[in-house]
């Protein structure tokens, strides 16, 4: 449970230092289109698992 809240969290830290270092949002850094790829890539691998 703990090293998966680390695979999450520390990305999200890595990205926030970013973009302060940057001075832009957070949100300015990733476009929408990767975002919503990366969604669709998880949520497919996901359904996958579930049917198998």
């Amino acid at each position: 449970m703990v090293p998966d809240l680390l695979h999450v969290s520390l990305p999200l830290v890595e990205l926030r230092r970013l973009a302060l270092s940057r001075n832009l949002p957070t949100t300015h850094l990733i476009s929408n289109k990767e975002f919503f790829s990366s969604v669709a890539f998880v949520a497919g691998g996901w359904v996958l698992c579930m049917m198998l």
